[in-house]
C-alpha cells in the first residue's frame, strides 16, 4: 500500500493532515523508521478517532470495522449492523474491499467530500479500490453509479469525522499564531500616524525610502508578505476552504472535543511545523518576485491593518515630498494580468423558431378540460357497456374501458365490497373475447395433452429484462420495427397493446376485491386467457418473444406481473381438480409463472446478498425482493391443496421441480448478517414461504427426486435446513414463539423426506410382525414416531434443540425431531 496517497498536494492547502505523513511534519524524525509500523500506527489513530466521533454522537461503528469495541453497540438496533466488513478498517462495496483510511486520504486531498462532490470528482477514486462504474442492476435511489455509492458511504461515515477534523486544524492555527514573546499584536499594524512616517513600529522592518513598496509587514492570520504587484489582484481563497462548509456550527462541544481527546497533540503540532516551514519558503519566492518589479516612487502606498480588519492604504508623506522636491516625476507601466472571459450569446431560438413566442402562446391558450370527476359519470349501464365492447369502435371502447377501469377502483360502503362483476357475467364475457380478439385474432386455443414428463424451458423475469434492455440499447432502435409495434394503415386508433393492459388492469382490479375472488378463481375462462398472455415462445435461435404477436416484450413483462399480482388474490380458491387438459396446460403455465421469478441463478441468493446485488446502501428497513415474496405466496396458496398437488404432480416435470428446490435452498439464510433481518417481520414472512415452498415440493416430488435430494452432497438440503431451524429457535428476545413456526416447517419438510418410499416396492409386508406375548398392540401405536436416523449424524445439533423450551412444548415437533435423531436396528 502506497503511503504517499493522502498528502495534499494542493499549493493553497493551508491544512496538513497529520495523519497523512507525519515526515513531512515533524523533519526531526528519524528517516529509517519503517515505512510499514509507520502506516499502521497512523491508520490505527485514525480508527480510534473515528470510532470517538460516532461514540460521542451516540451512534457507535461496528467493531468490526473500526477494531474499537463499543458497550453501547447493539447489532440489532444499529443501522451500521448491515455492513460487511472482511476485515478492520474496510468495508464492502461491489465486490471490493474499500480501505477507509485510504478513501479518507484520498478525498481530504482533494478538499475534502463537499469539494469532491462540487468537482464530481467521485468517479475518478474508483480506480484505487478497483471499483467498478456501474452495478449490474439499477439501485434504489434510482442510479446504478458505484461512484453514486461511494459518496454515500463517506458522506455518512467519514464526512462527520472531516467537520470535526478541520474544527480541530483551525484551533490549532489560531493558537500557533497568537502574539508570543515579541511579536506585535494584530492590531497594531495600521496604528501608523501620518505625521511619524518613518517611524518604526515593534516587529516591523525599517521604512526604506528608496523602495517602501518593498516593505512587510506581518500578518497576524498567518499569510506571507504581498509586494504592490499583489495587491491589484483579487484575493484569492484556498480551494481547500472554498469547499468547506459551516456544517461544524452545528456539531455540539463534546463532538468537536471527540477527536482532540483521541489524537496525540504531537500529531496537531506536526501541521504546525509543515505550515509554517511552508510559509517560509513562499515568502522566500515572494521576495525574488519583488526583485524582479520595481514599484513606482511616486505613487508609494502603505498598507495596513485597521481595528477592524479592513485594509487601509494611506499616501507615503516622505516619499511625496522627496518627488515635489526633486521637481519631476518618474512613472512605470503596471504589470497587470488581462483575463478573456468567454461570451455566450443566449440563444432563444432553436431550429428558426422564438421558444419565448411559443410558449407564451402556449401559456395563453385555454387549459385543457381537467379530468372527469366520478360524480359526473351520473347513472352507468352496464348493457350499454357490453354494447360499446361489442361495436369495436374507437370511442365507444374509449368510454367503455374508461368507465370500467373507474368502476373496478370503486369500493362499497362495506369493507370488502366493490364492483360486483359477479352479477355482470355477460360484461365479463365481452371483455374476454375483446382480449382474445386483440391478442390471438380471436382463435381459440387447441388444448395440449402433453405430460409433465415434457420439459420446457422456464424464460426468466431477469432473462426478459436483460433482452429488452439490449434490444432497446442498440443504435437506431427507435427506428426498427419491433413486434407489437402500431401498425401505420391503423390510422388515429389505438395500439392493440394499450387495449390490451387496460383489460388486463381492469380484471386485476377486480379479482383484489373480496366479494369477486370466488366467482373469479372458479371461471372457466379467466386464468387461460391471462396465463395464455404470459406465455413465451423461442424460434430458431431468435431472442424469447411473446405467444400474443401484438403484444412486445415490454408489454408481456407488465402483463406477467398483473397476472402475479392477480393470483396472489385468487390463488387460495383456485381449484385445478378437474380432469380437463385444459386445466394440466393452465397448472403447467402457472408454475412456470411462478418458477419465473424464483429460478434465476443471479437471484437465488441469501437474504443479505440479495439485497446487495440490487445496489441498495445498509440500512435496518430492507425488505425482501417484492416480486420474488409474491411468486412464493401464489406457490404456497396453490399447493397447500390436496387436488391442486395431484395437480401439479402429474403437469410439472421433475427437472423444473429440481430447479425450484435448489434455488429455494440457496435464497435460505446462512451467515449472521442473514439472521440478523430475520428479526423483521417481512423477512420472517419471506422465510416461512420459503420453507413452506420447499415443504410443498418435496411432497410433489416422486421417489427419485426425493432420493436425489437426499444423497446430493453439493446442495447440503438437510444440513441447511437443520442449521436454519437451530439458529431460528435461538434468536434473542421475549417473542421467540414467533420464530417456532419456520422451524417446526422446516422439521416437518425433513421428516417428509426421510419417509419417503417407493411405491413400487413390496418387500415389507403390510400387516406388522407379531411380537411374542404382545399381540397387535406394537402394530397399532402411532404415539411413538418412526424414522430412518436422518440427523444421527447431526446428534449434537438436534438434541441441542430437543432442550429448547419451545420445542418441549410442542408435542409433534418434539416427536417428530427425535425420531429423526434415533437410529432403530431392526
Amino acid at each position: 500500500m502506497n503511503s504517499n496517497y493522502g498528502i495534499p498536494q494542493r499549493p493553497g492547502s493551508a491544512a496538513n493532515s497529520s495523519f497523512l505523513d507525519p515526515t513531512m511534519a515533524q523533519p526531526n524524525i528519524p528517516r529509517n523508521q519503517p515505512p510499514a509500523n509507520s502506516l499502521k500506527h497512523r491508520q490505527q489513530g485514525f480508527l480510534t478517532g473515528l470510532a470517538n466521533v460516532f461514540a460521542k454522537r451516540g451512534q457507535p461503528l461496528p467493531p468490526s470495522l473500526t477494531g474499537i469495541a463499543s458497550p453501547n453497540y447493539d447489532p440489532t438496533t444499529s443501522p451500521w449492523s448491515l455492513i460487511e466488513s472482511s476485515e478492520v478498517g474496510t468495508f464492502r462495496l461491489a465486490g471490493k474491499d474499500v480501505n477507509l483510511f485510504k478513501l479518507w486520504g484520498l478525498v481530504f486531498q482533494q478538499g475534502g467530500g463537499a469539494a469532491v462532490t462540487n468537482m464530481n470528482g467521485w468517479q475518478a477514486l474508483l480506480p484505487h479500490f478497483e471499483l467498478p462504474d456501474e452495478f449490474p442492476t439499477v439501485q434504489a435511489n434510482n442510479s446504478s453509479s458505484v461512484a453514486v455509492m461511494l459518496h454515500q458511504y463517506y458522506m455518512a461515515i467519514l464526512h462527520p469525522f472531516e467537520i470535526i477534523y478541520k474544527k480541530n486544524v483551525q484551533d490549532q492555527q489560531k493558537k500557533a499564531h497568537l502574539p508570543q514573546g515579541g511579536h506585535p499584536d494584530q492590531q497594531q499594524f495600521g496604528r501608523l500616524a501620518p505625521n511619524i512616517p518613518n517611524m518604526q513600529q515593534p516587529g516591523m522592518r525599517p521604512v526604506n525610502s528608496n523602495n517602501l513598496m518593498s516593505q512587510s509587514i506581518p500578518a497576524g492570520n498567518g499569510l506571507g508578505q504581498y509586494s504592490e504587484v499583489s495587491q491589484h489582484r483579487p484575493p484569492v481563497q484556498n480551494p481547500h476552504q472554498m469547499g468547506m462548509t459551516d456544517t461544524h456550527n452545528s456539531m455540539t462541544h463534546s463532538e468537536v472535543n471527540s477527536l482532540g481527546h483521541t489524537v496525540d497533540p504531537g500529531l496537531l503540532d506536526q501541521d504546525n511545523q509543515g505550515i509554517k516551514r511552508k510559509h517560509d519558503q513562499d515568502d522566500r519566492d515572494t521576495k525574488r518576485v519583488r526583485q524582479k518589479t520595481d514599484p513606482p516612487d511616486g505613487n508609494s502606498m502603505i498598507i495596513g491593518m485597521a481595528d477592524g480588519g479592513s485594509m487601509q492604504i494611506r499616501p507615503n508623506i516622505h516619499a511625496s515630498s522627496a518627488m515635489v522636491a526633486s521637481g519631476r516625476r518618474v512613472q512605470k507601466p503596471l504589470r497587470r494580468k488581462i483575463e478573456y472571459a468567454p461570451l455566450a450569446r443566449e440563444v432563444e431560438t432553436y431550429g428558426g423558431r422564438d421558444l419565448q413566442a411559443i410558449e407564451a402562446e402556449w401559456s395563453n391558450a385555454i387549459p385543457r378540460r381537467p379530468l372527469r370527476e366520478i360524480n359526473d359519470w351520473g347513472v352507468v349501464d352496464i348493457d350499454c357497456l357490453s354494447m360499446s365492447i361489442r361495436s369495436r369502435l374507437s370511442i365507444e371502447l374509449s368510454y367503455a374501458l374508461t368507465t370500467l377501469t373507474v368502476l373496478s377502483t370503486m369500493r362499497g360502503q362495506t369493507s370488502g365490497s366493490g364492483f360486483p362483476i359477479f352479477q355482470c357475467q355477460d360484461l365479463l364475457d365481452d371483455i374476454l373475447d375483446l382480449l382474445e380478439e386483440l391478442a390471438f385474432g380471436g382463435k381459440a386455443e387447441e388444448p395440449s395433452r402433453q405430460s409433465g414428463a415434457t420439459p420446457t424451458k422456464i424464460f426468466t423475469n431477469r432473462e426478459l429484462a436483460a433482452t429488452v434492455h439490449d434490444t432497446e440499447g442498440c443504435p437506431f432502435a427507435s427506428l426498427k420495427q419491433h413486434q407489437g409495434a402500431k401498425d401505420p394503415d391503423l390510422g388515429p386508433k389505438q395500439r392493440p397493446a394499450n387495449v390490451i393492459l387496460a383489460v388486463v388492469n381492469i380484471l386485476r382490479n377486480l379479482s383484489v376485491i373480496p366479494d369477486n375472488v370466488e366467482f373469479i378463481s372458479n371461471h372457466p375462462r379467466i386464468l387461460d386467457v391471462l396465463l395464455r398472455l404470459c406465455a413465451v415462445e423461442q424460434v430458431d435461435n431468435q431472442p424469447p418473444s411473446p405467444i400474443a404477436k401484438t403484444i412486445s416484450l415490454v408489454d408481456l413483462l407488465v402483463i406477467r406481473r398483473e397476472t402475479m399480482n392477480a393470483l396472489m388474490a385468487i390463488s387460495p380458491l383456485v381449484n385445478f381438480s378437474t380432469p380437463f387438459p385444459a386445466t394440466l396446460r393452465i397448472v403447467r403455465r402457472t408454475f412456470d409463472l411462478v418458477a419465473s421469478y424464483l429460478v434465476d441463478v443471479n437471484d437465488s441468493l441469501p437474504p443479505l446478498a440479495s439485497v446487495q446485488l440490487a445496489g441498495i446502501p445498509p440500512n435496518p428497513h430492507l425488505k425482501p425482493p417484492a416480486l420474488a415474496d409474491v411468486a412464493l405466496e401464489v406457490f404456497t396458496k396453490l399447493s397447500q391443496n390436496d387436488g391442486n398437488r395431484q395437480a401439479l404432480t402429474r403437469a410439472v416435470p421433475t427437472d423444473s421441480l429440481w430447479l425450484l428446490l435448489t434455488s429455494l435452498v440457496h435464497r435460505l439464510p446462512i451467515i449472521d448478517a442473514d439472521f440478523l433481518l430475520m428479526q423483521r417481520e417481512y423477512w420472517l414472512s419471506f422465510l416461512e414461504k420459503t420453507v413452506m415452498a420447499l415443504y410443498s415440493i418435496i411432497f410433489l416430488a416422486p421417489y427419485e427426486l426425493k432420493q436425489k435430494v437426499k444423497n446430493d452432497r453439493r446442495l447440503g438440503f438437510k444440513n441447511v435446513l437443520l442449521r436454519m431451524a437451530q439458529r431460528i429457535l435461538m434468536m434473542p428476545g421475549h417473542e421467540r414463539g414467533t420464530f417456532l413456526v419456520p422451524a417446526r416447517r422446516a422439521v416437518e419438510t425433513i421428516k417428509l423426506l426421510d419417509k419417503a418410499e417407493d411405491s413400487t416396492d413390496k418387500s415389507e409386508p403390510s400387516v406388522p410382525i407379531l411380537s411374542f406375548g404382545m399381540g397387535f398392540s406394537d402394530g397399532s401405536d402411532s404415539n411413538i414416531e418412526k424414522g430412518t436416523g436422518l440427523l444421527g449424524g447431526n446428534r449434537d445439533v438436534a438434541w441441542e434443540m430437543l432442550m429448547m423450551r419451545e420445542v418441549l412444548q410442542d408435542d409433534v415437533l418434539f416427536s417428530e425431531l427425535d425420531s429423526l435423531v434415533r437410529v432403530e436396528c431392526h
